[in-house]
């Protein structure tokens, strides 16, 4: 069992199966969310601070509102997320239309809060490229770093703030739409380590990338998920690897009906 949080729209029970999301949802402990509690809780001071008001009380009346302000703004914060997680599993789940920009925009935001990339990007299919459709994060943070290069690439001084792109052959898409795994190219020591079929992607590490996974429907590529590199030498572990891959399942039918609009 993955030590990770489930994939957008995924119950922590549900694993690898293929097709999972279908499942009816199994019956669960009642819970309040915590920003049902701020929002009682702001009520409640607003309360105090109106019996407090009577007696003429300054301090305590500033100091109940302050109160009041303060649980508030946080329900209203985790409010503003909670609509923001379930934006991003409608359009996951084909419940709500979204272009490729939008998914990939909401993927990356995802990669980065769950995995604490310095940055995320989803590349496309476009003229022969894979390209961005959407980014987030620091990519200039990921490419600072010395020349100890992965896969013995040189480690360049890179300032800008550009996900990677590359070019594409005839065959590079046809092998990555059969392919299922995440590709760990921080791992990528020396060429010997690279497969020789991925070699085009060993320059995804010249360019801050420390994984990479295929978004694939029906056995074609529609895109490409590269997370940058961590900082002081955190890889990304098998276990995240792992989760990536499901994630990858669910976004790659997504993204190729988005890119038919």
């Amino acid at each position: 069992m993955s030590d990770l949080p489930p994939t957008i729209g995924e119950r922590p029970d549900e694993g690898d199966a293929p097709g999972a999301l279908g499942k009816p949802d199994a019956p669960r402990a009642m819970t309040v969310p915590w920003g049902t509690i701020a929002s009682l809780g702001a009520a409640g001071a607003l309360l105090i601070a109106f019996f407090v008001a009577q007696p003429g009380s300054a301090v305590a009346l500033t100091i109940a509102l302050l109160f009041a302000v303060a649980l508030g703004t946080v329900a209203l914060v985790m409010a503003v997320a909670r609509v923001r997680r379930e934006r991003i599993t409608a359009i996951v789940q084909h419940r709500l239309p979204a272009t490729a920009e939008e998914l990939g925009s909401a993927v990356a935001q995802e990669s980065l809060r769950r995995l604490n990339a310095p940055a995320a990007a989803v590349l496309v299919p476009r003229g022969g490229r894979l390209v961005p459709a959407a980014s987030a994060g620091d990519w200039a943070l990921a490419r600072q770093r010395p020349a100890d290069a992965t896969a013995n690439v040189p480690a360049t001084q890179l300032d800008d703030r550009a996900p990677p792109e590359f070019p594409l052959d005839d065959v590079l898409p046809r092998l990555l739409g059969l392919y299922p795994r995440a590709i760990p190219v921080e791992r990528w020591r020396e060429l010997s380590d690279v497969p020789v079929a991925l070699l085009p992607l060993a320059a995804l590490a010249n360019r801050g990338a420390g994984v990479a996974v295929t978004l694939r429907h029906r056995q074609r590529l529609v895109g490409l998920l590269v997370l940058a590199r961590r900082p002081k030498g955190k890889a990304y572990t098998d276990a995240e690897l792992r989760y990536l891959e499901r994630l990858a399942q669910q976004v790659g039918p997504a993204l190729a009906g988005a890119t038919r609009q």
